[in-house]
């Protein structure tokens, strides 16, 4: 019997598989992880406001250095808000965060809202929980959340709920995914 089990399994491994064209919407893990806001202008950032004009939101993109180092609104509280547009609607895999570099910057929690238009906001329920995404513990490691399920959207906004308390509101953010088609995946 051993050895009925043993033929029937060398068969089935040696079965091709069928293979699937990446077409958008729905592709398999890993065929949609691409950074897809470190690419973007300056232009494509935006906020509510800025401290200063090197704290203003075009320097928020993840690791970087450059202005002072991330964005920071001109004061800290729960109104804040910094937006991306991605320039066409796209399906939103993971976003990762980090604080201001170097600084006692850093955001602690957040909410993360998407649109198509810009006007109309949907906020993202992280597990169905409405309290939001645990943000950093200190301004530079990187906080990387998988996103299930997934979205599609052409504006993202993150909104800080607190943050370090000798500090201020410091973000510097990546947003990971792919283009997006309404068409789901086609066997090849």
């Amino acid at each position: 019997m051993a050895s009925v089990a043993w033929a029937v399994l060398r068969v089935l491994l040696l079965l091709p598989t069928q293979t699937w064209s990446p077409v958008g919407a729905g592709n398999p893990p890993g065929d949609c992880d691409a950074p897809l806001a470190s690419a973007l202008p300056r232009s494509s950032f935006s906020s509510s406001s800025e401290l200063s004009s090197s704290h203003g939101p075009g320097f928020s993109r993840l690791n970087r250095r450059d202005g002072a180092g991330g964005w920071t609104p001109l004061v800290s509280n729960k109104y804040q808000w910094l937006q991306i547009d991605l320039g066409e609607r796209m399906e939103v895999t993971a976003v990762a965060t980090q604080g201001g570099y170097g600084s006692s910057d850093w955001v602690t929690s957040y909410l993360l809202m998407f649109s198509d238009g810009g006007r109309n906001w949907k906020q993202y329920r992280r597990e169905e929980s409405i309290w939001g995404f645990p943000g950093n513990t200190n301004a530079d490691s990187v906080v990387h959340y998988r996103l299930q399920p997934p979205f599609e959207a052409r504006f993202l906004r993150f909104l800080p709920l607190a943050w370090n308390p000798r500090g201020r509101i410091g973000m510097r953010i990546e947003v990971y995914g792919c283009a997006y088609s309404k068409w789901p995946l086609l066997p090849v």
